[in-house]
């Protein structure tokens, strides 16, 4: 009996499919104690499944689960790290790779440690254009492309693929201009902005800082998408490391932590809402208390400009809109929808 017993104890742990087949078989159990052991065994093993065997569920567009993965995170970073260090060594000669020795006082982000490297590519000097694509969702952030030179005659097989890497976990898109796509990336236990050659798909450069995310359900990585804005990145990371870089280089030109700056907790699924440009203002919301719910900086410096509201942050971006002849920032908060004067 005592055989028996650690058997099926060992077994729960170890293999809990084994353990029901033990349990079912035990003949001094009622069926009642069978049900709810069976019930047991389930629970360890689907515990098992997510922190020992890296199960995690797979979620559409929708928030609806269509499957489940046992890809590990680890294997996927080496695999980004791996492709880096080959473009790296292959990289053409007038694009040499320059590790940037050190940083301004202002890389560092409130309370994460020594500031960050970035790893910068230089491209060849050459005029470009801003960009069409350059804030979230595209221009006023509504979601359309309205340019008439895309090309809508797609061969039966569809368009050629023209180039394809991996990138870190996380659910920022892109941003495009002067020719680079932007975009935020968790890459092990930092969080890395990042640039790309839009022809090649060459990671241009990649700015990190320590910053760690990870959520059961959503999984790990930053939330909200960089905006492109006058040959400056603006980009919010999932724990609220805020920071303005050179679109560029990649170096930071100033940085702060809005959660920290505000008196503000991170929400369930983190920051999320990507920052808004509003003339020569930043808008971010941390959802502090005390009118520190919404927050414009000045978009150069970092210096506080105005802050308004009280309400716990959203999953949302702002946007702009003209309501009543007047230009309002227009958010909806974890409480409200809201209305705030782009100007003031």
């Amino acid at each position: 009996m005592l055989r028996s017993r650690l058997a099926l104890w060992l077994s729960i742990f170890i293999f809990p499919p084994l353990a029901l087949v033990l349990l079912w078989m035990r003949g001094d159990l009622g069926v009642l104690r069978r049900i709810a052991g069976t019930l047991a065994i389930c629970v360890v093993a689907i515990v098992e499944l997510f922190y020992v065997y890296g199960m995690h569920i797979l979620w559409d567009g929708n928030v609806k689960p269509y499957g489940v993965s046992f890809a590990s995170r680890s294997r996927h970073d080496a695999l980004v790290e791996a492709t880096r260090a080959r473009q790296r060594v292959d990289a053409p000669q007038n694009t040499p790779v320059e590790m940037a020795k050190s940083l301004p006082p202002a890389a560092s982000p409130v309370g994460s440690g020594p500031a960050a490297v970035p790893v910068v590519t230089k491209a060849p000097a050459k005029a470009a254009s801003a960009g069409y694509w350059t804030d979230f969702r595209g221009p006023n952030r509504a979601g359309v492309y309205a340019q008439t030179e895309i090309e809508t005659a797609w061969p039966a097989s569809g368009l050629p693929r023209l180039w394809k890497q991996p990138i870190g976990a996380g659910y920022a898109s892109f941003t495009v201009g002067e020719g680079r796509a932007y975009t935020i990336e968790q890459r092990r236990d930092r969080e890395a902005v990042t640039a790309y050659d839009v022809k090649t798909g060459r990671e241009l450069w990649a700015f990190t800082y320590p910053a760690l995310f990870d959520e059961v359900l959503g999984g790990p990585g930053p939330r909200a998408t960089p905006v492109y804005h006058e040959g400056l990145i603006y980009s919010l990371g999932a724990n609220g490391d805020f920071y303005c870089l050179s679109a560029e280089t990649g170096r930071p030109k100033w940085s702060k932590n809005i959660l920290t700056d505000n008196g503000a907790k991170n929400i369930h699924w983190a920051m999320s809402g990507s920052p808004l440009i509003a003339d020569e203002k930043v808008i971010v919301t941390p959802g502090g208390a005390d009118g520190r719910s919404i927050v414009a900086y000045n978009r150069r410096t970092g210096e506080l400009i105005w802050h308004s509201l009280n309400d716990r942050a959203g999953y949302t971006s702002p946007i702009l809109a003209t309501l009543a002849g007047r230009a309002q920032v227009v958010w909806i908060s974890g409480e409200r929808a809201g209305l705030r004067s782009a100007h003031r």
